[in-house]
């Protein structure tokens, strides 16, 4: 009976670490992801900005020219 629950416990402790790889796996993964999605936005951001500034200068220019 001793040896079948050291045997137990031992799997336990391999399922434990197991578990804690793929959590830190996951917690890695989940950071990389926000991150890249921090970047889009900025980019998107940034993108908008520009829009809208050449926006601006088409209207000033076509205003001129009328």
């Amino acid at each position: 009976v001793r040896a079948e629950l050291d045997a137990v416990s031992n799997q336990n402790h391999r399922l434990e670490d197991e578990l804690e790889s793929v959590r830190r796996s996951y917690e890695s993964q989940l950071g990389d992801l926000s991150d890249h999605l921090a970047t889009l936005v900025k980019e998107k951001e940034r993108d908008k900005e520009a829009s809208k500034s050449r926006g601006s200068l088409k209207s000033f220019f076509n205003k001129s020219s009328s």
